[in-house]
């Protein structure tokens, strides 16, 4: 495996059970309602901030994405939201839904002696400012609870793309809930991006390492990548297969 976004990278640190069942047996796994609106919200952001006109960029989002029945106002509302917030960040963006792929450079580092095959970052960055003194990213959010951006690995993780792009040595991250309308900014330092990388890095480095184990020493597979009960069961897909387990009847 040597292609990772975060939200791979923070299923596997969520509960490595779960990454082995989506992406290594690659069960069927449908999308959510919360998942569906929030593809349909993005490709209507995308398709105003392209030239389309709302109702229109609204319509063919609902058209295009929504495998089910969604809330027409309740996306309309969002859309609007995110096209107030954008007269706060002053200059034209340059990268609209912007896809990057980079090299994760510093497993060598943090796995001596150990073969690992070569492993990159992919995402997607909402809106990119890049021509300006502190390049600035933002990111949509669609989420009902909204967080402060160091919440997670993923604005630092995608400011350290554009400070190598860009020669930064900082980057602003901001995060828009575009239910609630809230905003939150952080400047990302060098030291924080780098931090990001490495725990991308890190958490790619541990998967391909279970993985070339799964393949050569028949491990176990349920070991390797154990169960880690939480909150976050009650959404999972294949929780029920956990359950089946005597390991995990205890604690979950």
């Amino acid at each position: 495996m040597n292609t990772f976004s975060f939200s791979r990278l923070n299923l596997y640190q969520t509960c490595p059970r779960r990454f082995y069942y989506k992406y290594v047996l690659e069960l069927d796994d449908p999308p959510g309602e919360a998942a569906i609106l929030g593809k349909t919200v993005h490709k209507a952001i995308e398709l105003v901030l392209n030239g389309r006109s709302f109702d229109d960029a609204v319509l063919t989002a609902c058209m295009e994405e929504a495998e089910l029945m969604l809330d027409k106002q309740e996306i309309e509302r969002m859309v609007q939201t995110a096209m107030n917030t954008l007269p706060m960040f002053p200059g034209k963006p340059t990268g609209v839904e912007q896809y990057f792929l980079e090299k994760l450079t510093e497993q060598s580092e943090l796995f001596p002696g150990m073969v690992i095959p070569e492993t990159k970052i992919q995402g997607y960055i909402d809106l990119a400012y890049k021509n300006r003194t502190l390049p600035a990213i933002l990111d949509w959010k669609t989420n009902r609870q909204p967080y402060p951006v160091n919440h997670t690995w993923q604005i630092p993780l995608y400011a350290s793309i554009i400070m190598e792009q860009e020669k930064a040595e900082a980057v602003e991250g901001v995060l828009v809930f575009l239910r609630t309308g809230q905003i939150f900014k952080q400047i990302i330092s060098k030291e924080m991006a780098k931090m990001a990388m490495g725990w991308a890095a890190r958490l790619a480095g541990e998967i391909n390492i279970k993985l070339y184990h799964l393949n050569t020493d028949r491990a176990d597979p349920l070991a390797s990548f154990n169960s880690q009960p939480s909150t976050a069961c009650g959404h999972c897909p294949w929780s029920y297969l956990c359950l089946k387990t005597d390991e995990d009847k205890k604690v979950c």
